[in-house]
């Protein structure tokens, strides 16, 4: 299930758990190295934010998400795979799978694909079978995903989400995702390390790539 936003402890700092960039290593005799800082986010100043990309890194970031290189190889697409036609911007009515959406009974799946914004031309992550959730702000993704991503802009350390246990911190990163060749700028967190989905889209990324459920 998704997250609900309590709030923000916090602003953008070092990273948790070591999902994104290297930890400082030290040397014998001396102090540890200073980590390098993360990149500043480009669009997401906030948590529960998502601003469309239309600029040359959103068509950068559609054109790698609709090839077949540089990251499907590595999450199992095999040559000859198609990431899918466009969903004409909605899903609803009917029972049929449209484009990149799942079929319609049961929970709502989405094909998309995760990138770096300052590195849109990959490597990406791609996700077969997101769920969508609009009880759901931002963005969530499995952390073994997150991990192979290349930096991402810290938004805020320590952010408070509300989960079925109560509020935990997260730390929040701002991540491109691109659906049916639509990109947009949103706020990503990882998911419990057991969680059975790959990644959770939220209304803040739905609403920004205009995309109706």
């Amino acid at each position: 299930a998704g997250r609900g936003t309590l709030g923000a402890a916090g602003a953008a700092g070092g990273d948790r758990d070591g999902i994104t960039g290297a930890a400082a290593s030290g040397s014998a005799g001396g102090a540890a190295a200073p980590a390098e800082a993360p990149p500043a986010p480009r669009w997401c100043r906030q948590i529960r934010c998502a601003v469309p990309v239309d600029t040359p890194v959103g068509a950068a970031a559609a054109e790698v998400a609709a090839s077949k290189g540089n990251g499907f190889a590595a999450l199992g697409l095999q040559e000859g795979d198609s990431p899918g036609d466009g969903c004409g911007g909605s899903i609803g009515g009917g029972g049929a799978s449209t484009g990149s959406w799942a079929p319609l009974a049961g929970p709502t799946f989405v094909r998309c694909v995760f990138s770096s914004p300052w590195a849109p031309e990959g490597p990406h992550i791609v996700v077969e079978r997101a769920l969508v959730d609009t009880g759901c702000s931002d963005l969530e993704l499995h952390p073994s995903l997150l991990r192979r991503l290349p930096k991402l802009p810290i938004v805020a350390s320590g952010a408070m989400y509300e989960t079925s246990m109560g509020g935990e911190a997260y730390d929040a990163f701002e991540v491109l995702l691109t659906i049916d060749g639509r990109t947009c700028a949103a706020v990503v967190t990882c998911t419990d390390e057991g969680s059975s989905d790959d990644a959770l889209v939220g209304h803040m990324a739905l609403g920004a790539l205009r995309l109706a459920v």
